[in-house]
């Protein structure tokens, strides 16, 4: 008797037939650039739905005074807003040296 092949692969083998064959769409990606860290942020959107994730946010510090602010993130929430965008994720894709993580805020 054969046995019947999972769903998640089912799902990935059709999606690579759509890729070959030229019917998937790229993802929309858009970039925030903070010029205090250098770091790109970005919010990844699947071009089929609203549904989306954030990569590498950034919770705004300004050493001297030692406070932190929401600025940055704020441009992320005001972007999602705008878009209706339905967050599945918030990635963060290594140990950041260069700043602090908003994902707790976001």
């Amino acid at each position: 008797m054969a046995r019947s092949m999972d769903t998640p692969l089912k799902n990935a083998q059709e999606t690579i037939k759509k890729y070959s064959k030229g019917s998937c769409r790229e993802p929309l990606v858009k970039a925030f650039f903070d010029n205090e860290t250098f770091t790109v942020s970005y919010v990844i959107k699947d071009p089929a739905s609203q549904k989306a994730l954030i990569i590498d946010s950034v919770l705004d510090f300004d050493v001297a005074s030692g406070h932190f602010s929401t600025l940055s993130a704020n441009r992320i929430i005001d972007y999602v807003s705008e878009h209706n965008l339905d967050i599945l994720w918030h990635l963060e894709t290594h140990v950041h040296a260069d700043h602090i993580s908003a994902a707790p805020f976001l």
